[in-house]
């Protein structure tokens, strides 16, 4: 990354050389500094909206279409995905078909063709934009945000016990979230999130 070339020996030029290696790692520098800077520019950063209740209320509240609805395709050059709508709970739909884009780093980009509980926004040319921040998941995926605990990281040398246990407790959360999602349905049928 830097490179480094021999000054010469004599005072005068040596003087040159050396700010001219120091002004090169300066730039450096600032390049690798204007990379994270952008980099973090970016990123979205959700706020933490509580438990799975209050996320619900939140979703539903802040989102002008709320359906279920089956990923039917979806194209990974311009971002853009389609949704069959199979029940809306909120909002308006011309048709049986709906299409979004990743609109910016707080988007989602459904890529799993199943069945989803979807929270949008209509943005330009009748598109929809699901935000990462709020309760929109997948059957294959049904985790939320913040919505549930990860188990522990195991070390490096766990034991067989604590990789059982690990185990366990994943599978306790995947059926935890399973039961959740299966739940929103049936509060969203029952016209109970609002």
């Amino acid at each position: 990354m830097f490179s480094v070339s021999k000054c010469p020996t004599y005072h005068i030029a040596t003087v040159g050389c050396k700010r001219r290696k120091q002004m090169r790692v300066i730039k450096n520098i600032l390049i690798l500094i204007m990379v994270f800077i952008s980099y973090q520019t970016y990123c979205c950063d959700c706020k933490d909206l509580g438990p799975l209740d209050s996320l619900r209320k939140i979703s539903y509240n802040n989102s002008e279409l709320v359906f279920i609805g089956e990923l039917i395709d979806f194209d990974t050059i311009d971002y853009s995905y389609t949704f069959r709508i199979i029940e809306l709970f909120k909002g308006e739909s011309k048709t049986k078909l709906i299409k979004g884009k990743y609109f910016d780093s707080c988007s989602q980009f459904p890529s799993e063709k199943c069945k989803w509980i979807i929270y949008a926004n209509i943005r330009e040319n009748n598109l929809i934009n699901i935000s990462d921040c709020l309760a929109s998941r997948s059957e294959l995926h049904p985790f939320c945000n913040g919505c549930y605990d990860p188990p522990p990281p195991l070390g490096l040398n766990a034991t067989k016990l604590e990789i059982e246990e690990s185990e366990k407790l994943e599978k306790i959360i995947w059926d935890k979230a399973k039961n959740d999602w299966i739940e929103e349905i049936e509060l969203l049928n029952n016209n109970k999130i609002k």
